[in-house]
């Protein structure tokens, strides 16, 4: 048997009371030590421990450095009294081992195991050998206990203990009770020679009275420890608490909100909190009896934390967005975002490897933008849905199986500008760049090298069907996809899913999963949906791509059905029951797209009482300004805090200047698009948006970005920016108006900004509201707007853009995409804006870009952008 030594760091843990407790309840005892394995197993590989065994209740490992260990230590006590709490001792010794292929040996082992022998529970104690490793560690604090001689040790050991809030500190006389303490040689003897003496009345009232002092003194330091740690808990603890929930780190409150408890017993500001930081979920799958374990959304390389054993109703956890697993023996493992119904577990090899089931329920497409028509709500029985987009790798079998020439795959007609292509001379549509049968992208048959695990693309709707034909499944419905996906989770899955970057990436990954266990709903590839629509006898797509705005995600197009986008492709779906409403799934999206009624022009007294909406007192900005670093050299940032034009609020802009160009600046000054209401921050070296912010700046030109009233750190529980028939839409209208004008204010109070030469540039939100804009701020010279239109939702007259629209006199660019269905068609919403523009025919242009949707590509928008903006406003010296 082989053998190496080596200097490692050895900890022992145990439960404490395991026996009692099996006595009392097996089950419990089961339940406690499963938690402890699944919490120790996760948190020491976290730290980079070695298990080296399991005994009992007890386990053994080691570790490389002293400071992992007492990391490890403290998060495990940490963890361990969340409940259902475990009554677990640690004790950590350093020393010299000797290793074997299945165990280990030597003193310091021994030693490591009296030390947690010495722990009471909710303690982590350590030799002075560990202690000199983690001197210098500021994080960690100790308190040392005493000196003790082990059983088989030679010497006096120092021991010590952490002293961290959350953990149990051990009292020195319950110490003593488990361990002797060392031994003095000369007490010894002078205790043998009382020992033929016998004690006098005087004798034994001063031995009393040494031991009540020694007992007052104990308690009295008790005393001040504890109320110590009560001023900590009152005066530290519970405002960063507050703090914590405040910005939403639910997590660290619960955790520290633990900690705290231990000193707060029946404290009424704690037990408030806990209200707002904490729940007690009902968690139950069917059948009952699956370890439950869970982790934070945000966090994706943390560990699984073990909850407890379905049915779960009376544990106590954290609130905020987290990733539930199910596990039962037997059962394939379930994920879930929300378990608020009973999930249920399919058995072992019952469903198509990469299917997940999304269970049953009722949706009506609410969130879904793009369609004018009033869905009801329908029942949508449960389902088994790809996990994962299909990938090159899995078409390829359709491929190389034939697919393409069985006929009994093709079950749609390929109807094309209203006629019907025979099956042959459809086929011959769908080839390689080779001309062989297969995605447009792949040559000879084979799809590009190391592309096993990417989408597939380059396919048309047809071929999507095909395959999942071929397959037994079907292409999901709008309900079924909106099911999988619940976009009201929107603010969670766009920020960690590929959408709004660089490349197409391999699926799964990106951590961005949906409620139902499903990844990639957003972004990597547009999806093929089967229903249709009568609008261009296209099909539907949704999802965006990984280079669309994140707000795609929620947004439903169309597209040509013998289109083969690069940037399409697509997932199936399985029905486990029939759907008595099948017919109403599958119905064609986007049959009735109409503009509502306009009404009449307002006369120009109306419109000057709908004007003054805007006013304000010109109060002083009270204005800072901070210097933002930047990581492009091309740029220079300022964040500009000043007071608001309402409610007393601050807001802030950035304005980015270019580092070639000499003041005084022409400048942009920019309005948002809808995703700034899901963003929870805004990056100034990082936000999606600076793709506009970098071609402005390269024009020479500066770009000022306000930070809009519902956006980014302002949000306020707008859920969109959708126009609205009420009262409170009409509100944020004059509120965002309110911030523009306010922005403008404080660009004028600088000497390096040339205020004749102001630009406004809007985008999808930014373009629409656009009007309002530049109908009431004067000072603005001349307008790009990207992606915009009339909305199919109506709003107030008084703050509907259409009464705004023949007031604008400035030149005014507008660049669109021929295919933008999602939000903008260009009949319904494109044309309608720019006709009512008031603007003389001579200085307002519309720009169509036949390949794009609702965004059109950044090489489009700069050529077009930089043109208008020379013309206008001047061009750059």
């Amino acid at each position: 048997m082989p053998r190496t030594r080596k200097l490692a760091a050895i900890m022992f843990t145990d439960i404490q009371g395991y026996t009692a407790l099996m006595q009392q309840s097996e089950a419990r005892a089961v339940e406690l030590r499963d938690k402890h394995r699944q919490v120790f197993e996760a948190i020491t590989q976290q730290y980079k421990g070695q298990i080296i065994n399991y005994y009992g209740d007890g386990t053994l490992s080691i570790f490389d450095s002293a400071i992992e260990a007492i990391n490890c230590g403290y998060e495990l006590q940490l963890l361990f009294l969340e409940e259902p709490k475990i009554p677990v001792r640690i004790g950590i010794h350093m020393g010299d081992i000797i290793v074997t292929d299945d165990d280990i040996i030597g003193d310091s082992v021994n030693i490591a195991s009296r030390i947690e022998a010495l722990a009471t529970a909710g303690s982590v104690l350590f030799s002075e050998k560990v202690k000199a490793e983690i001197r210098n560690q500021d994080h960690l604090h100790w308190k040392e206990i005493g000196s003790f001689r082990f059983k088989n040790d030679g010497r006096d050991r120092i021991i010590f203990a952490l002293d961290m809030p959350g953990l149990n500190l051990p009292e020195q006389n319950s110490l003593q009770r488990t361990s002797k303490p060392p031994i003095d040689l000369e007490e010894k003897k002078a205790s043998d020679r009382k020992k033929n003496v016998g004690f006098t009345p005087r004798t034994v009232k001063v031995v009393l009275g040494i031991v009540l002092l020694a007992v007052l003194v104990v308690v009295g330091y008790q005393l001040i420890n504890y109320q110590e740690r009560k001023e900590w808990a009152l005066q530290e603890a519970i405002p960063q608490i507050e703090q914590l929930r405040d910005e939403k780190k639910f997590k660290d409150a619960h955790d520290l909100a633990m900690q705290a408890a231990r000193y707060l017993k029946n404290d009424s500001g704690l037990e408030a909190l806990w209200l707002s930081i904490s729940w007690k979920p009902n968690v139950e799958s069917d059948p009952p009896g699956a370890k439950v374990y869970r982790k934070s959304y945000d966090r994706d390389n943390q560990n699984w934390v073990f909850i407890g054993t379905t049915p779960i109703n009376n544990i106590r956890t954290y609130i905020g967005p987290s990733i539930w697993k199910f596990e039962k023996e037997g059962f394939e493992p379930a994920i879930r975002l929300v378990p608020s119904q009973t999930v249920q577990l399919d058995r072992l090899g019952s469903i198509p490897n990469g299917m997940v089931r999304v269970e049953s329920g009722i949706t009506d497409l609410s969130m879904i933008m793009g369609f004018d028509l009033e869905y009801t709500s329908q029942k949508i029985n449960s389902f088994l849905i790809d996990e994962y987009e299909v990938t090159n790798q899995a078409f390829k079998e359709f491929v190389d199986d034939g697919g393409y020439l069985d006929k009994t795959y093709w079950i749609i007609p390929f109807k094309r500008n209203n006629q019907v292509l025979s099956f042959e001379k459809a086929i011959k549509l769908f080839t390689d760049k080779t001309g062989r049968p297969g995605p447009a992208g792949w040559e000879l048959g084979e799809y590009p090298k190391d592309q096993d695990r990417y989408p597939v693309t380059g396919i048309s709707w047809f071929e999507a069907a095909a395959y999942a034909a071929y397959k037994g499944k079907s292409l999901p419905t709008l309900y079924h996809w909106d099911l999988a996906a619940n976009i009201r989770i929107s603010n969670l899955v766009i920020p960690a899913s590929n959408i709004q970057r660089e490349s197409l990436a391999q699926v799964g990954s990106f951590p961005g999963i949906t409620s139902s266990g499903v990844y990639d709903l957003a972004g990597n590839v547009k999806e093929w949906l089967w229903n249709g629509s009568k609008l261009n006898q296209g099909r539907t797509v949704i999802g965006g791509a990984w280079n669309d705005p994140t707000h795609t995600f929620n947004e439903a197009g169309s597209m040509d059905p013998f289109s083969r986008s690069a940037t399409v492709g697509f997932r199936c779906i399985r029905y486990l029951e029939p759907n008595g409403n099948q017919e109403t799934l599958e119905r064609n999206a986007n049959e009735e797209i109409e503009l509502f009624s306009l009404g009449s022009p307002v006369s120009d007294e109306t419109f000057q009482s709908y004007l003054r909406q805007y006013t304000f007192d010109k109060t002083p900005l009270n204005h800072t300004i901070e210097l933002i670093p930047m990581e492009q050299t091309d740029r220079k940032c300022e964040k500009i805090e000043f007071d608001a034009a309402y409610s007393n609020e601050r807001m802030s802009a950035y304005l980015y200047m270019p580092t070639h160009v000499d003041p005084p600046y022409q400048t942009v000054v920019y309005f948002t698009g809808t995703a700034a209401m899901w963003t929870p921050q805004f990056d100034p070296n990082r936000n999606y948006q600076t793709q506009f912010i970098d071609f402005i700046l390269k024009s020479g030109r500066a770009f000022l970005f306000p930070v809009l009233k519902s956006t980014y750190d302002r949000q306020d529980g707008l859920p969109n920016s959708n126009p609205s028939p009420s009262v409170n839409y009409k509100d944020h209208v004059i509120m965002w108006v309110k911030d523009i004008i306010r922005s403008v204010d404080y660009l004028e109070t600088r000497t390096d900004i040339q205020m004749d030469n102001l630009g406004y540039y809007g985008l999808s939100w930014g373009a629409r509201i656009g009007p309002v804009c530049l109908a009431v701020e004067p000072r603005l010279k001349a307008a790009v707007l990207v992606s915009g239109g009339i909305s199919i939702y109506a709003p107030l007259e008084e703050v509907a853009e259409y009464t705004y629209l023949p007031r604008v006199k400035i030149p005014v660019l507008m660049l669109n995409g021929l295919h933008d269905y999602c939000c903008f068609p260009v009949e319904a919403a494109q044309k309608p804006f720019y006709n009512l523009l008031g603007t003389d025919a001579k200085h307002k242009r519309h720009v169509l870009f036949e390949n794009a949707g609702h965004l059109p590509a950044r090489a489009d928008l700069i050529n077009e952008t930089f043109d208008w903006y020379d013309q206008y406003l001047g061009k750059v010296q």
